[in-house]
């Protein structure tokens, strides 16, 4: 057995007299759609003649306002009810002319049908209008039964049917135009009562559990009408109602109206049923169809965007309705935001696409604004955070609509990142599982310079700033002008002095070969002067910097710093300052850096060629016949052997020098490279030490490193020039 009926009302307020000039806008006034409902009156029960006789002529108002949602609802549909066999029906409803209870046994409700009992009486005190939805009691089968609960789900309302009584003893104005609108003084407009009863018939009732289920803490949540109502209400979370649940607060208006299901109704003033009273029939169910308005949605600029069909330009829209806005920048522009425009005032909203519900006199503006950003790619390095030393590098191409994508190399891990900027250049990205936000900015940094991207990394409570300049484009019949192979020495602080002691860095000299590609991206790959290998990779910008900053091998060092070329076509040579950091490691093997440095390397590089036939590794040894020397030093001790190199790169003793060690070197004239060996004799027994390095010809002078085993292990400086370096 299913019962369920309530009783709603809507009363007088003596509000004082208000003059009605306008055109009254309904829905009577659009051509209706074929309708789906149907709503009939049954005037059976109207005893007292409010409706009959010489006040015939009122049923008019009454068709009038059914005509109303018949049009706004054409596209609902109703289920039939035909009690039969074991399955039974039975409706108690509210007789609205004596006020008594009566019963339909079994009655057939036919499909897509509302009947209303309509009546008169005198409903005492401030009530105007009194509509009564049936109870009922159902028995027969589960799927009988199922069927009439489904008339009343909490996703669904469907009538079955109902009861108004309008008070015979209110000064009432029926209106015999109603498409226009005059002043009734001191009288209260019958057909705003009538839209407002049919309302509470078609579900607006706390009686409805579709409509219960979506409200909160005296408020309506339904998604259709709350997504209308933000329009002009953007911080609302829902739309409030008055005690009953069954009427809006008492005086809500939107769109600057008082709406039809407010609890009261002032003199002289009409209350048509609203968009936003319609959107709450669409959160229960009611499919929406009917009265339309002008819609306009413009571009600021439109050689720098569109909004998406079918709302560009001025269309007509069915008022009530959830529209979706989308714009879309074109090449070197940004979506900013959306100017929206309804009688209530004008907002803006960064959101796209842009949700809104149709409103009389909407507007809608899509703003766009150039790219602040100059399409291209983008490379540099961090430098130290606020609250940690974050050591990396970074690289984005923005595109030509904002989209960004990109490599960090953060702190020794590889992070990619894509996403799409913001007007005020943000991009939030999810690194490490955790939520990090760029902010870029474009900072020109003169007339003849091309601007540089800057900004700051924030991931968690870390901070860290960052700048980098364009990186050009190079091209198969344009390459980069430095393009070619070159060898790099990387000149230690502690080269000289007293013998090293902890914490003080390596004291020998690392090398490398450094690539330098068509395209315009480096590879450096050598040895640093404490044995840890290196391959590091990076782009050369327009100025021809080559900015580092890297974690290598074993993440206990940092390699950070610019090496830059000169502003040379050929860029022979480069030069630089790198401070390299190892965090300390007392667990190793004894060695005299284990307690960790951070010391700057002084950088110097030339471009590597395979000497010509008949010319030397270096320069200063063809000019001196091929005589020179090495030398190998630990601080203040020094060893040297003088040499001899030919013009076949073939390394032998110089008879004519007294060497203080045995020493033998190889050269790799294809890679500038060379090794070795020495005779220590500084221990005993004595061994061989291996050493490595690289030929600069531009500084006419080769150098590398040897390590040698004690406690602590240290390193050593080698160096190869003519008539004994």
């Amino acid at each position: 057995m299913v019962q369920w009926g309530t009783i709603m009302e809507v009363s007088q307020r003596p509000f004082g007299l208000r003059v009605f000039c306008a055109l009254l806008v309904l829905a009577a006034s659009v051509a209706p759609s074929s309708a789906a409902i149907d709503i009939v009156f049954d005037y059976s029960l109207d005893s007292s003649g409010f409706f009959s006789g010489a006040n015939i002529a009122r049923r008019a108002l009454l068709d009038e306002a059914a005509r109303v949602f018949e049009t706004q609802l054409g596209g609902t549909t109703w289920g039939a009810l035909t009690p039969s066999g074991t399955n039974h029906l039975s409706l108690e409803l509210t007789n609205p002319t004596t006020g008594v209870t009566f019963s339909l046994t079994d009655p057939k409700l036919s499909a897509d049908t509302l009947i209303i009992y309509i009546g008169a009486r005198d409903l005492e005190g401030p009530t105007l209008g009194l509509a009564t939805t049936p109870g009922n009691s159902t028995q027969g089968t589960q799927a009988w039964v199922d069927m009439v609960s489904g008339k009343n789900s909490s996703v669904r309302f469907e009538p079955m049917g109902g009861t108004i009584a309008f008070d015979n003893v209110a000064n009432w104005y029926f209106d015999p135009t109603p498409t226009t609108l005059e002043a009734f003084a001191g009288k209260y407009d019958f057909l705003s009562v009538a839209q407002h009863e049919i309302g509470h018939l078609l579900g607006f009732t706390d009686a409805s559990k579709a409509l219960v289920a979506q409200t909160t803490a005296g408020g309506f949540t339904g998604s259709r009408a709350l997504a209308l109502y933000k329009t002009l209400n953007p911080d609302a979370t829902s739309i409030p109602l008055g005690d009953d649940a069954s009427h809006w607060a008492d005086g809500l208006k939107f769109d600057g109206k008082q709406l039809c299901m407010t609890p009261s109704l002032p003199v002289n003033t009409r209350t048509p049923f609203a968009p936003l009273d319609f959107a709450v029939l669409g959160d229960m169910g009611y499919a929406l169809t009917g009265s339309t308005a002008v819609l306009t949605a413009a571009v600021n600029n439109a050689a720098r965007g569109s909004i998406e069909a079918p709302y560009a330009g001025t269309t007509t829209q069915l008022l009530g309705a959830q529209l979706s806005f989308k714009a879309t920048a074109k090449t070197g522009s940004l979506f900013r935001d959306w100017t929206v425009t309804t009688p209530n005032g004008t907002t803006t909203s960064t959101l796209n696409p842009l949700p809104v519900g149709m409103v009389e006199g909407l507007q809608v503006t899509a703003n766009f604004i150039p790219l602040p950003f100059t399409a291209g790619s983008y490379y540099g390095a961090f430098g130290g955070g606020s609250t940690a030393d974050t050591q990396g590098r970074w690289k984005f191409t923005v595109g030509g609509l904002g989209a960004v994508t990109g490599t960090l190399f953060l702190d020794g891990r590889t992070l990619i990142v894509r996403g799409a900027l913001s007007q005020q250049g943000t991009l939030t990205v999810s690194l490490l599982n955790k939520s990090a936000t760029l902010v870029l900015e474009q900072v020109a940094l003169g007339e003849q310079d091309a601007g540089v991207l800057s900004g700051t990394l924030t991931v968690g409570d870390v901070t860290a700033g960052f700048q980098g300049k364009p990186l050009p484009v190079y091209t198969a019949a344009a390459p980069c002008p430095q393009a070619g192979n070159y060898t790099v020495g990387f000149f230690s602080e502690a080269e000289t002095g007293a013998p090293a002691t902890s914490p003080e860095p390596p004291r020998g000299n690392g090398w490398a070969t450094l690539l330098v590609r068509a395209a315009g991206s480096a590879r450096i790959s050598g040895v640093l002067a404490d044995g840890t290998l290196m391959v590091l990779e990076a782009p050369l910008n327009a100025d021809g910097d080559l900015i580092l900053s890297h974690v290598l091998t074993g993440k206990l060092e940092t390699l950070r710093g610019s090496l830059g070329f000169p502003a040379q076509t050929e860029g022979a040579a480069f030069d630089g300052g790198l401070e390299w950091k190892r965090t300390a490691n007392t667990r190793a093997a004894p060695r005299a850096w284990n307690e960790g440095f951070d010391t700057v390397l002084s950088t110097y590089g030339h471009r590597w060629r395979k000497p010509v036939a008949g010319q030397r590794i270096l320069p200063a040894l063809s000019a001196s016949g091929g005589v020179g020397g090495i030398t190998l030093s630990i601080g203040v001790a020094d060893m040297s052997a003088g040499l001899l190199f030919s013009d076949k790169h073939v390394v032998s003793a110089d008879p004519q020098v007294l060497s203080e060690v045995e020493v033998s070197v190889s050269i790799n004239a294809f890679s500038g490279q060379f090794s070795g060996n020495f005779l220590d004799t500084s221990t005993a027994p004595n061994v061989r030490r291996l050493f490595r390095g690289v030929f600069l010809p531009g500084a006419n002078t080769g150098t590398g490193f040897f390590l040698k085993p004690g406690t602590p292990v240290q390193s050593g400086v080698v160096c190869i020039g003519a008539s004994g370096g």
